[in-house]
């Protein structure tokens, strides 16, 4: 599965073909059988292959920012990916769910604290 990220690393599309988000990151099956709320509800930052000297210590240019492996086309070569809640956008999903809840309680005439 290949998901797009936002500037701020929260999921917001996948397996898209629009070409204006921050990130397009392979995450092969990690959200497999997941819903799209549990999917959106994280966020994804990749990892890129590092330039090392001889001693294995990553190069920085000369503005000190890390020089990346690249592929023949000139895009960085992802290495891995972190994946972690975006606690926002869980807190709203849980708010609503709670909401929805109560609202059924009422309709159904159950009893809820």
């Amino acid at each position: 599965m290949i998901v797009f990220t936002d500037k701020e690393d929260r999921i917001i599309a996948y397996d898209s073909t629009n070409k204006t988000y921050k990130n397009k990151i392979d995450v092969g099956n990690y959200f497999d059988n997941k819903c799209d709320a549990f999917i959106f509800g994280h966020k994804c930052e990749p990892h890129y292959l590092v330039e090392v000297d001889e001693h294995n210590v990553p190069l920085y240019d000369k503005d000190g920012n890390l020089i990346y492996k690249l592929d023949k086309y000139g895009n960085k070569i992802q290495d891995g990916f972190s994946v972690y809640p975006d606690v926002p956008f869980l807190e709203v999903y849980q708010t609503n769910y709670e909401q929805t809840i109560l609202s059924m309680a009422d309709v159904l005439g159950g009893v809820y604290e």
